[in-house]
């Protein structure tokens, strides 16, 4: 019998079949165990242009052996300032080849990366790195070395800190310079000066096993203390080779890496492609517009509102057109929408629908694509609920949008939709190795090679969590077909005082569609009914003012009564299909919108609900207690 090329890859040791001429032959590449093993993949495979970086207005490349051999150089370094197997070590970066460099380092050496982000505060700091033990932190800039260096009394393990240049002057600072001589804000050496000083080196310990501990991220603390969650090398390569097939990765993508790093979603994608050979760019979110033209990606991951800010663009820009060119984006918008719905629910779609397609395509859809570099395959969506309304938006234009799901414990995903089989409304099918049932509580639960090891020093948290050997991820959710569908937070879940349950995501997901809507959060616990303080999206907001006469500020703005008139009216049309006992009755609309600064919003941008209660609770007062005159 003749059999043609064909490959499997079984588990991370890669067992690939070739079938030329009906001979089977066996092949067995690089077994990846742990993460130090995935560096000697990407070493061996010495792609010539592994990484690009900004260099001015453009992008350059970085091969796989400058990449490697800096790699090498950083663990020498480690291992010359007595870093060991097991050690904690920081690092405060921003998404650069320089974190993956210090990243690598560290699993060949066998010691644990704590790295954080960047907007947290110094007594922030100082409780991760005294919580985690770090004996040697990496920090980027100036402003990160001030915030290290005023709380590094307080670290008693911290041994030394090492400069990464920011571009800000910071790499002017001398190195050696010792903190105890009283200088301030001094790093004890410079990244440059530690790894141009070793020579790369072969003879690096690695991690233990599988089992060893790779990192420990602690969670944004929106619930109370952040605790660290333990990610062993084996959690991690089980969610690379899972997610790698069910999100068909491939050598020829090219992805952009703009989530921060620290945050596991972004840090196990950037390995996934790392392990199926991909190319990865390092964007930003503030030029995405131009990153999108000049790397022309095929894969992008994203927070939501990342994808709201792309939809708010693109509406931002229509609104301010002429009347005909409205007429014609909405007409074709309808016209992309029956058509994804054809393609994914089955729905009929005729000659007709096909020659109105063609004709949207070609004057606005196709040009819409265009602004993403023209070669997006998907997009995936992670870290926070994304509004169906949203979803079928992107599928509209041409553009596939596959959300996942998962937590920082779960390494980080549990489901995602596959591209071909994209379901809407669902979090997708549970990736191969992890097991999902739902609670009798309703409550999502997981086991699987994918859960944490634990919580750093918080052995009795540990055991909180898991209930029979099942992960509790504080989701409540629903199985159907196969598929998840996440409905709320468990915690998340309002209770008014006339005893009914309200889940205010879906609720914040269905107004948040509203153009006029850039950012909300609904209130009610304990209370008679269901408000929301709301951030309108003044670009569009001002448009829709002006041509009305209304020249003013977002403070004035916010208590027009034509202005509250036209929110309230978006928000009835949109809550329509909730109970009446779910719909928001009143509502504030707020000059200032949430923001990292005032922890109103998570580095993930998520928004931290205990928070914005605390900081506008005289103006909640106020709403309920007109609501009881």
């Amino acid at each position: 019998m003749k059999l043609g090329w064909s490959g499997v890859s079984i588990s991370s040791s890669r067992l690939v079949y070739f079938c030329p001429s009906g001979v089977i032959v066996l092949v067995f590449a690089t077994a990846v165990n742990t993460l130090a093993d995935l560096f000697y993949k990407l070493e061996e495979r010495a792609r010539p242009d592994l990484l690009m970086v900004r260099a001015g207005a453009d992008f350059e490349y970085i091969s796989a052996s400058q990449f490697a051999k800096r790699i090498r150089r950083c663990a020498a370094g480690l291992q010359r300032l007595g870093i060991e197997r097991g050690d904690r070590v920081g690092l405060i970066s921003s998404n650069r080849p320089d974190w993956h460099v210090i990243d690598f380092a560290c699993h060949l050496s066998g010691a644990i990366l704590v790295p954080l982000f960047s907007t947290l505060t110094a007594a922030q700091v100082r409780f991760t790195f005294a919580d985690s033990g770090c004996k040697i932190v990496f920090i980027e800039g100036a402003d990160q070395l001030e915030k290290v260096v005023s709380v590094r009394g307080d670290l008693p393990d911290l041994e030394g800190i090492i400069l990464l240049s920011a571009g800000d002057g910071a790499d002017e600072f001398p190195a050696s310079q010792n903190q105890s001589e009283g200088t301030a804000a001094r790093p004890d050496l410079a990244f440059e000066e530690l790894i141009t000083a070793e020579e790369p080196t072969k003879d690096l310990p690695g991690p233990e096993d599988s089992d060893s501990v790779a990192t420990i991220i602690y969670t944004s603390g929106t619930t109370g203390e952040p605790k660290g969650v333990m990610l062993t090398h084996s959690n991690l390569i089980s969610n690379i080779v899972s997610s790698q097939a069910m999100l068909t990765c491939r050598s020829t993508d090219v992805t952009l890496s703009v989530l921060p790093l620290c945050h596991i979603f972004q840090r196990m994608l950037d390995y996934t492609w790392f392990d199926a050979g991909a190319q990865i760019a390092y964007g930003a979110p503030d030029r995405l517009a131009e990153d999108y033209m000049l790397v022309r990606p095929t894969v992008v991951p994203g927070v939501p509102r990342l994808f709201e800010r792309f939809r708010a663009a693109v509406l931002e820009k229509v609104v301010s057109g002429s009347p005909l060119k409205q007429r014609i984006f909405y007409w074709a918008e309808r016209v992309g929408r029956r058509r994804a719905e054809h393609e994914l629910l089955g729905t009929p779609f005729g000659f007709l629908d096909q020659f109105r397609f063609l004709a949207a395509d070609r004057l606005v859809l196709r040009k819409l694509r265009a602004r993403t570099g023209g070669r997006i395959v998907h997009f995936v969506s992670g870290g926070a609920a994304l509004d169906p309304s949203l979803n079928w938006w992107f599928e509209s234009m041409g553009l596939r949008l596959l959300q996942g799901y998962g937590l920082t414990e779960t390494s980080p995903v549990i489901s995602v939709n596959p591209h071909d089989a994209n379901r809407i409304g669902t979090v997708g099918r549970p990736i191969d190795g992890a097991e999902v049932k739902i609670a009798d509580d309703g409550e999502i639960l997981t086991r699987g090679p994918h859960v944490m090891k634990g919580y750093w020093n918080k052995p009795q948290a540990t055991d909180e969590v898991f209930i029979d050997g099942w992960f509790q991820t504080g989701d409540i959710g629903v199985l159907e077909d196969g598929y998840l569908r996440v409905t709320d937070r468990k915690k998340n879940i309002l209770v008014t005082s006339t005893g009914k349950n309200v889940a205010p995501q879906p609720l914040e997901n269905a107004i948040a569609m509203s153009r006029y809507v850039e950012q909300l959060t609904v209130v009610g616990d304990g209370q008679r009914f269901v408000a929301a303080l709301v951030v309108p999206d003044f670009a569009i907001l001002r448009n829709w003012a002006e041509e009305r006469d209304k020249h003013k500020t977002p403070e004035e703005l916010c208590i027009d009564t034509d202005v509250i008139a036209l929110i309230r009216s978006e928000i009835d049309a949109l809550q329509a299909n909730f109970s009446t006992f779910e719909q928001v009755r009143d509502f504030r609309l707020l000059s200032t919108p949430f923001n990292i600064d005032d922890g109103t919003l998570t580095p993930t941008l998520k928004t931290v609900r205990r928070v914005v209660e605390s900081k506008y609770a005289e103006l909640i007062d106020e709403i309920y207690s007109e609501g009881e005159s």
